[in-house]
């Protein structure tokens, strides 16, 4: 899910504002309004539990796949790639990217060290 409304400018656009609401809100802080509608079940763990397993991944999905810079879809696309290999080329080159940008300040910092 969060990797759909990452991609689609409109619904991220949309739902963002709604997914960060939910992103700020902790899992404990449910809990009495989930023992109101459900009691002392089972199904009231399981809403927690889920609510804070769920918004966290849609939420951190959906920025991610924001953060990939556009001109690699423009460059797939005057390449002539497919929906299919826009989409996976798109993510993998963009994960990629994110690895070199990660690994570059800690060489910097332990080739300085030495």
């Amino acid at each position: 899910m969060g990797f759909a409304v990452g991609v689609n400018r409109y619904a991220a656009h949309a739902l963002e504002g709604f997914l960060r609401f939910l992103q700020g809100i902790s899992g404990i802080a449910w809990l009495p309004l989930a023992i109101i509608w459900f009691g002392f079940t089972h199904t009231t763990t399981l809403v927690i539990v889920i609510y804070t397993l769920i918004v966290p991944i849609v939420f951190n999905t959906m920025i991610g796949v924001r953060a990939i810079p556009e001109h690699y879809t423009l460059a797939l696309r005057s390449l002539g790639a497919s929906r299919l290999r826009l989409v996976t080329r798109r993510l993998s080159a963009g994960r990629a990217a994110q690895h070199r940008r990660r690994a570059a300040p800690g060489h910097g910092a332990t080739a300085g060290a030495r």
